[in-house]
């Protein structure tokens, strides 16, 4: 989603302090601007909301004779910089164009004896209406003019267009000078000088110098000179990130274009357009409540911020322009949405398939682990020692409980089975009824010692073999005579 905002609003009280301030929204004389009477005659101009912020002042010349020659309409305004030894100027100009080498000049400062810096604009041999550059000239301590050479790559100027113009001069009144000078922003070429005992304390405007066969006209506004950098670019910072749901605040400064630092401003500056994508807004509050009405300005003081929401993009984006500052840089914000892997926001990360559903808990050491599959079910207690172990298959079942003195020993091979088949030498005998079964529990014979062991051949003797068949003459005749064995004797 794209939003575009635009608003126009005028300029407030200024606030800089500043050594010269023309922003021509009345006529130069007026502010201080005299004649500096050239020939021939050129024609000036106040045109009315024509400038980059209301009024801007415009001069012409039809042409005509060759040379070089100072031309009019030219005005000259001191100032005073003391003794500081920065001195920055810049300006807002528009030109038609030029079709001579030299000229115009649209600012010169002059020290006392003579020009101390200037950018003059150059007609180009191949399209001299349509495209021309700009050349920084310095005069040093010698009264010498040294033009500072830009690159061949240094791109051409285009005709009726506003191009903000820069100047810095660093080590004024020193051997140690430096000119430098920017259009739009970009620094265009740097120019080591020696600038002994020479200060500017005069700035000359118009048609002061040029060629008499120069035509053309230009528009200036919004002259500056100060002793300090100048703001020149409309800042907007924002956090690299933010979160879905955050409301995102945008803060708008100034900067200059030598140093890249905040700024003052001389007066309120107009937002013209706000620009932006990929969120909802803008809004003039912290929690994107209120959206801008038609009025906005960056205060001279600072403090301006804006909001905006994101939308459904991951970047949210904006960008502005204002009246007196080149535009600013388009700031982007990284969107950060909740994924899957985040255990801070509860999806399906750490919390729900980590550590607590797949990991330790159900799949891990409860559920397949030590708990149900391990030990206690699979192991110790259901297959292990207690059910097929000691308990079940062992001592208790096949051992001494089932296969030894309860069921095949003194119950079944003892008395109910008897004769001499059952109970003698096969079911009662060697197999059945061995020490155990038909020894001294079922009968009322022997002693211990005569039955102990009987048919394994440990210890019994000849009694061993008498004594079963005693026995067995008794129950026979007991069986005749009808009579329980409990009444014999």
């Amino acid at each position: 989603m794209r939003v575009a905002l635009l608003l126009v609003l005028s300029p407030l009280v200024a606030r800089a302090q500043l050594v010269l301030d023309e922003p021509f929204s009345t006529s130069p004389t007026a502010n201080g601007w005299t004649v500096n009477a050239q020939m021939p005659l050129g024609l000036e101009a106040l045109v009315l909301d024509g400038g980059v912020v209301g009024n801007a002042w415009q001069v012409s010349q039809p042409g005509g004779g060759a040379g070089t020659a100072n031309r009019a309409p030219c005005r000259v305004r001191s100032f005073d910089a003391g003794t500081s030894t920065e001195v920055y100027a810049r300006y807002w100009v528009r030109t038609t164009g030029t079709n001579t080498t030299y000229g115009p000049y649209p600012l010169i400062l002059q020290s006392p004896f003579d020009t101390i810096a200037e950018v003059r604009f150059v007609g180009s041999a191949q399209a001299p209406l349509q495209q021309f550059g700009a050349v920084l000239q310095a005069v040093n301590a010698s009264g010498s003019f040294i033009p500072c050479v830009e690159p061949s790559t240094t791109p051409r100027l285009q005709p009726n267009t506003w191009m903000l113009v820069e100047l810095a001069m660093n080590g004024v009144g020193t051997d140690a000078g430096l000119a430098r000078y920017a259009i739009d922003g970009q620094l265009r070429c740097s120019l080591p000088i020696d600038w002994t005992n020479r200060r500017p304390v005069f700035a000359f405007i118009g048609l002061c110098a040029t060629e008499l066969g120069y035509a053309g006209a230009f528009t200036l506004d919004e002259l500056r000179i100060g002793v300090r950098p100048l703001a020149s670019t409309l800042r907007l910072r924002a956090d690299a990130s933010v979160a879905a749901t955050d409301c995102v605040a945008f803060e708008f400064d100034a900067i200059d274009t030598f140093t890249g630092q905040a700024a003052a401003l001389p007066r309120d500056v107009s937002i013209t357009a706000v620009s932006l994508d990929g969120g909802r807004g803008p809004f003039i509050d912290s929690a994107c409540m209120t959206t801008v009405s038609a009025q906005l300005t960056l205060p001279a003081a600072g403090g301006l911020r804006l909001y905006a929401r994101p939308a459904d993009q991951d970047v949210i984006s904006l960008s502005a322009r204002a009246a007196d500052l080149l535009g600013s840089q388009t700031v982007s914000v990284q969107v950060v949405r909740p994924d899957a892997g985040d255990m801070m926001n509860g999806d399906a990360g750490r919390s729900d398939a980590g550590l607590t559903d797949a990991g330790l808990t159900d799949a891990g050491l409860t559920d397949a682990g030590l708990t149900d599959a391990g030990r206690p079910d699979a192991g110790l207690t259901d297959a292990g020692l207690t059910d097929a172990g000691l308990t079940d298959a062992g001592l208790t079942d096949a051992g001494l409980t089932d296969a030894g003195l309860t069921d095949a020993g003194l119950t079944d091979a003892g008395l109910t089975d008897a004769g001499l088949t059952d109970a003698g030498l096969t079911d009662a005998g060697l197999t059945d009824a061995g020490l155990t079964d038909a020894g001294s529990i079922d009968l009322p014979g022997p002693s211990p010692e005569a039955t102990y062991d009987v048919g394994c051949g440990c210890r019994g003797t000849s009694g061993g073999w008498f004594s079963i068949l005693v026995a067995l003459s008794w129950r026979r005749r007991g069986r005749r005579d009808q009579r329980p064995d409990t009444q014999r004797s």
